[in-house]
């Protein structure tokens, strides 16, 4: 084996299957792309780690609540518009050319796209490195009919990050899981 460069470490992990995190403040909409884990079951909690270079982690940090939004690859090209660094924009979603609406339960901007939806409250936050990890309570879950207690993947098709290069910039793919 051979070594690998602490600033590759994190590509290790990949692919990943990246997660919209959106948040809403004082009528700004942010949302970035990031890989969140679940960190309890009871209650259920879960955990997101933001750069507090972006606009999003000055929303997710005031609100003190955010969503996480799965989408099929189908909507891979918004993903990818997401990921851009852009000027300060009102509406982050609407810029990357999703449409949202507010949480079920939090005043979260939620994808009208998404497959699957957590809204969460921030419980806790701490500076991790460069990134802060916000740890959150799922407040409210829901999904598509083809989540069942586990992925039918009959009209879900995950999005995988494979990384960026070079030569193909940003690389998002789906398999076929069916």
């Amino acid at each position: 084996m051979r070594d690998v460069k602490p600033e590759e470490i994190h590509r290790l992990f990949y692919p990943v299957i990246p997660s919209v995190v959106a948040s809403r403040h004082s009528g700004r909409v942010g949302a970035l792309l990031a890989i969140p884990s679940t960190l309890s079951f009871n209650p259920p909690m879960v955990g997101v780690s933001l750069n507090p270079r972006t606009s999003t982690y000055g929303l997710v940090d005031k609100s003190g609540m955010f969503s996480i939004c799965l989408v099929s690859y189908q909507h891979a090209d918004k993903l990818a518009r997401l990921a851009e660094h852009v000027p300060e924009v009102e509406d982050k979603l609407v810029w990357a050319g999703f449409q949202h609406v507010a949480g079920k339960v939090l005043p979260v901007p939620v994808l009208a796209e998404a497959i699957a939806v957590m809204e969460c409250s921030v419980a806790w936050s701490r500076m991790v490195g460069d990134h802060t990890l916000f740890v959150a309570e799922v407040r409210a879950a829901y999904a598509d009919e083809d989540f069942e207690g586990y992925w039918h993947f009959n009209r879900y098709r995950p999005v995988f990050y494979v990384g960026k290069s070079r030569r193909y910039g940003e690389s998002y793919v789906s398999l076929d899981l069916r």
